[in-house]
């Protein structure tokens, strides 16, 4: 019993520093080339939604992940859209929030 205690212990210890060696690429992406990412997607897949008219862009990163924020302007409350791309430049995934 105290093997087997010792076995499972020992497994979640790996895991945990395997997570914590988590290196994201050299290469990080500016706000332009992540919209340039954006719109080439956009060229090639009829899923995603199309740019507001006029918007304002930010980047948040999460680890090695990039959101990339569109918000119309004038601003309007809870109207947004985002992309998430990986750290190869990928587009992963889009979100539409609409009040």
């Amino acid at each position: 019993m105290i093997k087997c205690f010792i076995f499972v212990i020992s497994i979640f210890m790996v895991n945990v520093v395997s997570a914590q060696e988590l290196k994201c690429p050299d290469k990080v992406y500016s706000e332009s080339e992540l919209i340039n990412i954006v719109e080439e997607a956009r060229k090639s897949r009829t899923d995603l939604p199309g740019k507001y008219l006029k918007y304002e862009t930010s980047v948040i990163k999460l680890r090695c992940l990039y959101i990339l924020y569109e918000r119309p302007i004038p601003a309007t409350e809870d109207v947004y859209q985002t992309f998430t791309i990986d750290p190869y430049g990928e587009l992963m995934d889009f979100y539409v929030n609409k009040k």
